[in-house]
């Protein structure tokens, strides 16, 4: 091409990528044929290039690049190896600083001289959006930041794994192990759905296998995110279609999307799977027009079709043996649930679908357990054979009595009308839920999209429409209070489940077991939202519901006994909590098992307690264990994160403020991940590591506790006991910066801000209690100090280290003492 053609190519292809899917036609359309034909592939290749999950596939797939960067940094990054390149990013191999963990890790630079506003905003909504999902099958974020040359770069776990399909195939994965391996990715979906986010950019080499078999999903970088401060550009389709084959007829036509785009997206994947091709006909290098034609115009034939029919050439015979079948076995195994699950899930119009992840992953579970499919039509004679399936032996037995069979025919039709009425009440719920998507894709005339706050409210507002229907009112009630509590809006929260327990008292009475889990929902949110004393009779009158209508061995019994002693521990009533929370460890190690999350998460709160207490070695070795135990359960990173913090306090009481300080990073450096840098629980961690940094680096403990401060108090209010945790580490700090006075002073603030929210006597005063009487003994003020070393040495734990220093001040201070009474005579030994 002549210099000023390839110009107005480039013009072409700039204008054509940032247009709308109707308006980039129009412009292609309007264009000399050669021009647009050239633009056209360009568009292609850019929809089809690889972006992080591609990336690291590749590494996994142990692709390896030059060694150049070997040796070089980025930060405090030390650059291994390249893991590969898209059009404006490169993925190094990288390893993180000593005692930071993982070691290894994915970290994605924009390659220089290519970062712009709009591609920086893309960078940010993909930070943004890993950093809200916490899941064992979502690939984790772990940090973020900018080379010395501006250029932004964020920093993911290393993924040591192939794509699903790859996966599937190396392994000679049957069809049923196949299935179990895409429900995994199915309940990673569903729950970014949860969050609030669409994905949009499904496919194999997003979705890796790592060496020990689980999922890990990737490349959320063109997710639709529905949060405050996102930008309508960053909502809108018009980056990239996502990867041409996957998208779904919405995505190529400009229309809303909605959780039911990725339904469509994990329909092809599927399809790949089970058959080894996708559902429509089309080269690697057909044009794009033909390509959107086909996924929008052309109906998919059924997956056992194409097995069958694929079983005329080498490729089709070789894609069944990977499935351990031969092309006909094959076709048979796929027809009939699984066609018809895949035909649900393709179908070109959104609202036709399964609306969620979770109800096609249901499907799934319900066809491999043998059990009638959503997908399918409710005949009686359906539901018979899928009964006789699952009971073979039962129905040929049966087969021989009449009267066994008429029992058949009515259990059936019980099962058949009770499976309804749950489809129904479902399917409104989750109608509803989704509506609440559809109205969320921002309008051209919007300033934004709209903020998760907004969406719920919104969702709290359509409740008027399940009037008559009362189970759906309680389910989605019950839904929005979860996901209000999740951000913090405990006050909606508790309204919302007041009412259900109103309308459960209605329907059903008092003396229920849906009552008592509404009471206990409510005491959670009463709870974390700060009000302990009205928290304490909702769960005592749960718990007692709970063992009298499901009896002592029920799992719910061990949750209520743990709630119960965590607010009888808040209000610091230690000696009640203790045996309650070992109660409920027996009976959670019992029924649910010792790596279950209940009893970890159990085993962590009494270790709480101990470190509260002063018991410090047994808080340690509790802390140990739920973090031993947490490692078995990966998508409960938020236990792993207070089980850290627990450990670097209680490491940190015994003197050992090195050790401390590796585990509380680790701690901030999740709860960052999980929360962002703004919330309550990222303000604590911070506070602890600054606690624990006062002596080995002064300059960053006053940054990390000057901020936890300040976020504190801006978070949760001047009367918080965090913020006087606070202020009683930085009291700390004056006082071992020599500032003595300034510290006195933030001591005495501290006692004043914790009389405001706890018990006389609460362990947690003890630390200011403590610090102050040691100043003001230091300072020679013995008539303030000794009443409060006094009122300390009746309450310190025996081995707390605190104890001597308290002990020697009030030797130093003897004249300000009330003597001794004199011994009796019994005790003078007469």
């Amino acid at each position: 091409m002549r210099r000023e053609e390839l110009e107005a190519l480039e013009r072409l292809f700039a204008a054509a990528l940032e247009a709308a899917p109707e308006e980039r036609r129009r412009l292609l359309a309007a264009a000399p044929p050669e021009l647009a034909r050239e633009a056209e592939k360009l568009l292609l290749a850019d929809a089809r290039a690889g972006d992080l999950a591609e990336l690291v596939a590749a590494a996994a797939a142990e692709v390896t690049a030059e060694a150049g960067p070997a040796g070089r940094r980025l930060g405090p990054f030390e650059l291994l190896r390249e893991l590969g390149r898209g059009g404006m990013s490169t993925v190094y191999l990288a390893r993180r600083p000593p005692g930071q963990l993982p070691r290894e890790v994915a970290l994605k630079v924009v390659r220089q001289g290519l970062a712009s506003p709009m591609l920086e905003r893309r960078l940010l909504a993909e930070t943004r959006i890993l950093a809200g999902l916490v899941h064992p099958n979502i690939a984790r974020l772990l940090d973020s930041g900018r080379a010395e040359d501006g250029s932004p770069y964020f920093v993911m776990e290393a993924i040591d794994g192939l794509p699903i399909d790859q996966y599937c195939d190396h392994h000679r994965l049957g069809v049923e192990a196949r299935l179990r391996l895409f429900l995994a990715t199915c309940r990673a979906v569903d729950h970014a759905h949860r969050n609030l986010i669409v994905h949009r950019d499904l496919k194999p080499s997003n979705v890796l296998v790592d060496r020990e078999g689980a999922v890990k999903l990737l490349d959320f970088g063109i997710a639709k995110l529905l949060d405050a401060d996102q930008e309508v550009e960053l909502t809108r389709s018009s980056l990239r279609l996502g990867t041409p084959g996957y998208a779904s007829p919405e995505q190529i036509l400009g229309q809303p999307i909605t959780t039911a785009s990725d339904v469509y997206s994990l329909g092809v994947l599927l399809y790949r799977l089970l058959t080894g091709s996708r559902p429509y006909r089309f080269g690697t290098t057909a044009p794009l027009r033909e390509i959107e034609a086909a996924i929008v115009g052309e109906k998919a034939p059924p997956a056992s079709a194409a097995a069958a029919r694929a079983g005329a050439t080498v490729e089709g015979i070789a894609a069944a043996a990977a499935r351990g079948e031969r092309p006909e076995s094959l076709a048979r195994r796929l027809r009939g649930d699984l066609d018809t699950i895949l035909a649900m899930a393709l179908r070109k119009e959104p609202e036709r679908r399964y609306l969620s992840a979770a109800q096609l992953a249901e499907d799934l579970e319900r066809h491999l357990e043998g059990h009638p499919v959503r997908a399918r039509r409710d005949t009686f004679f359906y539901r018979a054979g899928k009964f006789a399936g699952r009971h073979r032996w039962a129905v040929a037995a049966g087969a021989a009595a009449l009267v066994v069979s008429l029992f058949f025919v009515a259990a059936l039709w019980r099962q058949e009308q009770r499976t309804a009425r749950e489809r129904d009440r479902a399917e409104s719920v989750s109608g509803l839920l989704v509506s609440l998507f559809e109205v969320a894709e921002p309008a051209p005339q919007r300033a934004g999209a709209l903020t998760a706050r907004e969406l719920l409210d919104r969702g709290r507002a359509e409740l008027s429409r399940l009037e008559d229907q009362p189970e759906s009112q309680l389910l989605l009630r019950s839904t929005l209070a979860g996901l209000y509590e999740k951000l913090g809006l405990f006050g909606e929260a508790r309204e919302l489940l007041r009412q259900n327990l109103e309308l459960q008292e209605q329907r059903i009475g008092r003396r229920h077991a849906a009552v008592a889990e509404t009471l206990y929902l409510l005491g959670r949110a009463t709870a974390r939202g700060g009000d302990i004393e009205a928290a304490e009779p909702l769960f005592r009158e749960s718990l007692e519901l709970r063992r009298q209508l499901l009896g002592e061995d029920d799992p719910a019994v061990a949750v209520g006994l743990n709630s119960l002693a965590l607010v009888l521990h808040e209000k610091g009533e230690l000696a009640a909590a203790e045996p309650l929370y070992r109660q409920a460890i027996e009976k959670s190690r019992r029924l649910l098992g010792e790596a279950d999350a209940q009893t970890v998460k159990t085993r962590a709160n009494l270790a709480l307690l101990l470190l509260d207490r002063g018991d410090y070695e047994p808080a340690e070795k509790l802390f140990g264990e739920a973090l031993a135990g947490r490692e078995a359960l990966p998508g409960d990173q938020e236990l792993v994160a207070e089980a850290l913090d627990g450990l670097g306090q209680t490491l940190l009481a015994q003197g050992r403020a090195e050790e401390a300080a590796t585990r509380l990073e680790e701690g901030l450096e999740l709860r960052q991940s999980l929360f962002g840098d703004e919330h309550p629980s990222t303000a604590r961690s911070r506070a602890h590591l600054g606690d624990a940094l006062r002596a080995r680096d002064p300059e960053a403990a006053e940054e990390l506790i000057e901020r936890a401060r300040e976020q504190r108090r801006a978070l949760l209010g001047e009367d918080s006991a965090e913020l006087a945790e606070s202020l009683a580490i930085e009291a700390a700090l004056r006082a071992s910066q020599g500032r003595e006075a300034e510290a006195a002073d933030l001591y005495r603030r501290s006692i004043e801000t914790y009389g405001k929210t706890l018990a006389e006597g609460h362990p947690l005063m003890l630390r200011p209690i403590v610090g102050l009487a040691l100043l003001e003994a230091g300072r020679g003020k013995c008539e303030e100090a000794v009443p409060l070393l006094e009122a300390a040495l009746g309450k310190l734990p025996l081995n707390d280290r605190r104890r001597e220093a308290a002990e020697r001040a009030v030797e130093g201070c003897p004249r300000i003492l009330t003597p001794p009474a004199p011994l009796s005579g019994t005790e003078r030994g007469e």
